[in-house]
């Protein structure tokens, strides 16, 4: 592939240059437009993502063709010019959603990381605790057995308040009713 710059014009208030080239590609397909994109990036001197393709015209049985391109002073200026097509929506959307997943999955991993070194310090605070409790054993079995103990006299005494309660709540008084006023 080869490209020739036939012409340039330099549009200040747009702030980019339009090039009109010949494209000659003997003996293979049409080039892509990346291809022609770095190809005019060399020549011109710019990077590829000021570079705007506005056409390639080949004709029947020809192995070349006419091309415009825009190659504007910065992104920036690129963006604010140039509309956005439907395909590069789609794929800005899809570049968004794939970063966004990335970042999530990165979370829910720092997340796991973090859960899995508490639960292993955890661990480690329960090992440390079990030495002690082999020296203390048998007050250790002891207090589980009073907590036994304790707990259905504790139970019993719940069911027996709310009935005590009923009994010293003064009785409701009946809602006065307005009667109507003849006239």
């Amino acid at each position: 592939m080869q490209v020739t710059i036939k012409e340039t014009k330099e549009q200040p208030l747009l702030s980019r240059k339009q090039v009109t080239a010949t494209v000659s590609f003997a003996g293979s397909a049409t080039p892509s437009n990346a291809q022609i994109k770095s190809e005019i990036a060399k020549q011109t001197k710019a990077k590829e993502d000021v570079i705007v393709m506005k056409g390639l015209d080949t004709k029947f049985g020809s192995n070349s063709g006419n091309m415009k391109v825009y190659v504007y002073s910065s992104v920036e200026e690129k963006n604010k010019f140039e509309l956005v097509t439907k395909h590069q929506k789609k794929q800005m959307q899809a570049a968004l959603e794939a970063k966004k997943k990335a970042e999530e999955d990165a979370k829910k991993a720092a997340e796991e990381a973090a859960k899995k070194a508490g639960e292993e310090k955890a661990a480690a605070a329960e090992a440390a605790k079990a030495p002690a409790e082999e020296t203390s054993g048998s007050e250790a079995s002891e207090a589980p057995k009073a907590k036994l103990s304790s707990e259905p006299a504790e139970a019993e005494g719940a069911q027996e308040k709310p009935a005590e309660a009923a009994k010293e709540a003064p009785a409701a008084e009946p809602a006065k009713t307005e009667e109507p006023k003849a006239e």
